[in-house]
């Protein structure tokens, strides 16, 4: 079983964003982080935090496994088993339900770009993904991993907020 903790981290304030992961598999421990500028939001950089680890583990193994993805974004893990479900009924990623079952045409939804991304890898791959929602930054038994890669994307994050503004 291979997990793949993801977090992302943004300031309003300065409008910087960053994103991190974490693979953690027997053989591997891989992980990465990048700022991005401009133009986001919390919810864009746990997406791109999904993504991204979705595709380091591309070359990982070619063995077909199962593979946990945590995420402490319970909306983004709702949506993300939501659209599954639909694909695997053959069904088009046109509408993602609401939370009281109200459908949504797929151009009201925002970052709708990365989701699509998601579901083309999810498509692409021969491994079983599933998508965990976990409790964020609590520090017991497992989830210090959670607060482990929440540490990654916050320091990238702030790293490039003191390379632009100073501070």
């Amino acid at each position: 079983m291979i997990e793949l903790w993801t977090d992302g981290s943004y300031s309003e304030h300065t409008n910087v964003g960053a994103w991190a992961y974490k693979i953690n598999d027997e053989n591997v421990i891989k992980t990465s982080n990048i700022v991005l500028e401009n133009g986001n939001t919390s919810y864009r950089m746990e997406l791109r935090a999904i993504l991204k680890g979705l595709k380091g583990l591309k070359n990982l193994t070619n063995i077909k496994t199962s593979i946990n993805v945590y995420s402490d974004c319970k909306g983004i893990v709702d949506i993300l088993n939501n659209v599954r479900e639909m694909e695997s009924r053959n069904w088009r990623i046109a509408k993602v339900r609401k939370k009281n079952g109200e459908l949504i045409p797929s151009r009201h939804i925002k970052d709708l770009d990365l989701f699509l991304g998601i579901v083309q890898l999810l498509k692409a791959t021969s491994h079983k993904i599933n998508f965990i929602w976990i409790k964020g930054h609590n520090e017991s038994n497992k989830m210090t991993l959670n607060v482990k890669v929440d540490k990654m994307a916050q320091k990238a994050r702030k790293d490039y907020e003191k390379y632009l503004y100073g501070f």
